[in-house]
């Protein structure tokens, strides 16, 4: 066991490693920028999904009357569970796509049970950070660019808040409501987003909720 023991210990030293789960938005970040990379497009094996609206239904992408195109389903393809090479900033990383399945379970009723766990782990050859977070803020910069001006749709799944989406906010004129209700909710948003501080000092969970009902 020598020579194992020895290469993984050679490896912990040359090496940078990060591990990210699809129980975190980055997980959707970096599938998006795989998606979007050189790589995705030569690649021969790979995992296709669809980006997903904020009832769980398959986004479709908008429809051009120029060229005739219908509303499609968008999809998305990302190499698929496996080790792969992707040149970064003229530098290589070493990605690793695992998909765990859900071990069985005598719940009829464990809804847990529908949801895959799947990790990426990136190396790179450094023993410095710097290159991994450049890769991991590009990442996130371009998913953000995505979300200008739109709504970010979460459901929640077992124990943590899962991003499906976005979508286009709807105009505040648009809402009926009894006359003043929109102006005092507004106004009462953002005293809250304005209150942080508040809330810290009184030891009080900075969180609040807002139940709309009605007749569509």
């Amino acid at each position: 066991k020598a020579p194992l023991q020895a290469w993984k210990w050679f490896v912990r030293r040359v090496t940078v490693t990060v591990d990210i789960s699809n129980d975190d938005p980055l997980f959707s970040w970096v599938t998006l920028w795989l998606a979007q990379h050189p790589y995705s497009r030569r690649a021969r094996i790979l995992t296709a999904t669809s980006e997903r609206d904020e009832y769980g239904r398959s986004e479709s992408t908008p429809a051009s009357p120029k060229d005739g195109k219908k509303h499609v389903p968008r999809i998305i393809l990302s190499p698929a569970p496996g080790n792969h090479l992707v040149l970064y900033r003229s530098r290589l990383l070493w990605l690793e796509r695992e998909r765990k399945d859900t071990p069985p379970s005598n719940s009829k009723n464990d809804d847990f049970l529908f949801w895959k766990r799947e990790v990426f782990t990136v190396r790179t050859m450094s023993r410095n950070q710097n290159l991994m977070r450049l890769f991991l803020e590009e990442c996130r910069e371009l998913a953000m660019s995505r979300r200008e001006k739109k709504t970010e749709v979460f459901i929640g799944n077992w124990d943590y808040w899962q991003n499906i989406g976005e979508r286009d906010p709807r105009p505040l004129e648009t809402v009926f409501l009894p006359e003043g209700i929109v102006l005092s909710v507004v106004q009462d948003i953002q005293a809250f987003l304005n209150g942080q501080e508040w809330y810290a000092q009184r030891g009080i969970p900075y969180h609040r909720s807002y139940l709309f009902y009605g007749q569509s």
